[in-house]
């Protein structure tokens, strides 16, 4: 018997058309049949009811979450770094940061929060932040990050 790795997409793939649960850190639940998920982790559910505390809130029909953990990993320590999430039609920044880890603040740029950055000058090598879309849909977004190697 051969075992092969497989990725939480792969999982995922595999269970299309079936009933799911979707656990936000919010602890908000939603509730559907998976349709269909892309490589982001950005899923769309039909059938979907929003779950508050157990309690159901709303019922939607068609859903669409959106994966929004941002982690950065580097084979190389770096000290400075800014990142941001860009449309890739326009490359207008798009959404904002609600957290960032140690060694890391939140700057303004456009909008309050949409843009991080070093707070020393310590050697980095992997950080994770949580980043918000926007409310209104705006396409493809690409998250560009400068950094300094060390």
């Amino acid at each position: 018997m051969s075992l092969r790795k497989q990725t939480p997409s792969d999982f995922l793939k595999q269970i299309i058309g079936r009933p799911v649960v979707v656990k936000l850190n919010s602890g908000v639940d939603y509730r559907g049949v998976l349709a269909c998920l892309d490589g982001y982790m950005n899923i769309a559910l039909e059938q979907t009811e929003e779950y508050v505390n157990g309690q159901l809130k709303n019922k939607y029909g068609d859903a669409f979450i959106r994966g929004n953990n941002v982690t950065v990993r580097s084979g190389r320590n770096f000290m400075g770094f800014l990142l941001q999430a860009r449309r890739v039609s326009d490359h207008q920044i798009a959404g904002t940061f609600v957290f960032v880890p140690p060694q890391s603040k939140l700057m303004t740029c456009f909008e309050e929060a949409d843009t991080v950055t070093h707070s020393d000058k310590s050697r980095k090598r992997n950080l994770s932040f949580e980043w918000k879309a926007p409310a209104q849909p705006v396409g493809d977004i690409r998250f560009l990050m400068a950094r300094g190697i060390i």
